[in-house]
């Protein structure tokens, strides 16, 4: 397994293909991350076409096992994140 991409590695990146500066890219980057996690707080779904569609859903109440002790504690109601895979970007990882 390869080591991931980090920030600063993402950022050269973007910098070096969109002819931009390092900060222009982390400007970029930061307001993409940060108009997306807006939308999803508000609970709204994002699609970015051939890339990928983040959406929430809500999770009921439930009970979950505590790995520590092995107890079953009760769980509250909330939202999970969701980030699915677009077609364009499967095609692209299995050519």
């Amino acid at each position: 397994m390869t080591k991931p991409l980090n920030k600063s590695e993402l950022v050269a990146e973007i910098a070096a293909h969109g002819e931009m500066t390092k900060a222009e890219a982390v400007a970029a980057l930061d307001t993409v991350v940060a108009v997306i996690t807006a939308q999803m707080v508000a609970g709204k779904t994002v699609i970015l076409p051939g890339l990928a569609k983040f959406e929430t859903r809500d999770r009921p109440a439930r009970q979950v096992r505590n790995v520590s002790t092995g107890a079953m504690i009760d769980k509250a109601a909330d939202r999970a994140v969701k980030i699915s895979a677009m077609t364009g970007i499967k095609a692209a990882v299995n050519a």
